[in-house]
C-alpha cells in the first residue's frame, strides 16, 4: 500500500491525536522497510528530541501528532521530509478520544492559542493545516484518511 513512499528517506506522519498516526506510521515503516519512531522516543512533543533521535543511519518514519503544529517548520528545514497529515472525522476522533479517556484536549488547543481557544484541538489542527501550513509545503505533504487505511495487512478490525 505505502511502497512508493520507500524513496522518501525521512516520513513525519501527524495530524490530530486519535486520527490514526501510529498505526499510518507502522504501516508506512513496514511497508517501505523504515525504522519506526513512535512519539514517546522523543517525549511526544519535544522539537529537541525530535531532531536528535531523527539524526539516524537508516531511513525512518516518525509519529508526530503533537508536533502538527510544527510540521511546516520542520519540512521547511529538511527538504527532503515527507509530510504526511492524517484526516479522520472530527466525530470518530472524540468518540476515540472518549473511548480510552483522553486527557490532553486543553494542552493540544494551547499550542494554537489564541487562534482557535474555542475550537476542539482536532479542527484547531485541520484548520491550520488547510489555512497555513498545506499551502507552505504542499510539495512535500500528503494526507491520507484513516479509513483507507482499513485494507492493509496490519490493519485489526474491532
Amino acid at each position: 500500500m505505502f511502497e512508493h513512499l520507500a524513496d522518501h528517506w525521512a516520513i513525519m506522519v501527524t495530524g490530530p491525536q486519535r486520527a490514526g498516526t501510529r498505526i499510518c506510521a507502522k504501516m508506512i515503516a513496514h511497508d517501505t522497510g523504515h525504522d519506526f519512531i513512535p512519539e514517546e522516543e522523543f517525549s511526544t512533543d519535544s522539537l529537541n528530541q525530535f531532531y536528535l533521535k531523527t539524526q539516524r543511519p537508516n531511513p525512518w518514519v516518525a509519529q508526530a501528532p503533537c508536533l502538527s503544529p510544527y510540521a511546516h517548520e520542520i519540512a521547511l528545514r529538511d527538504a527532503g521530509l515527507l509530510v504526511v497529515f492524517m484526516r479522520r472525522p472530527i466525530e470518530e476522533i472524540l468518540l476515540s478520544q472518549e473511548r480510552i479517556n483522553w486527557e490532553w484536549e486543553f494542552t493540544e488547543l494551547m499550542r494554537y492559542w489564541p487562534r482557535k481557544k474555542f475550537a476542539r484541538a482536532a479542527q484547531a489542527k485541520y484548520d491550520f493545516w488547510d489555512e497555513t501550513q498545506y499551502g507552505l509545503i504542499a510539495s512535500q505533504a500528503l494526507e491520507i484518511h484513516y479509513k483507507s487505511l482499513e485494507g492493509h495487512e496490519l490493519w485489526i478490525k474491532k
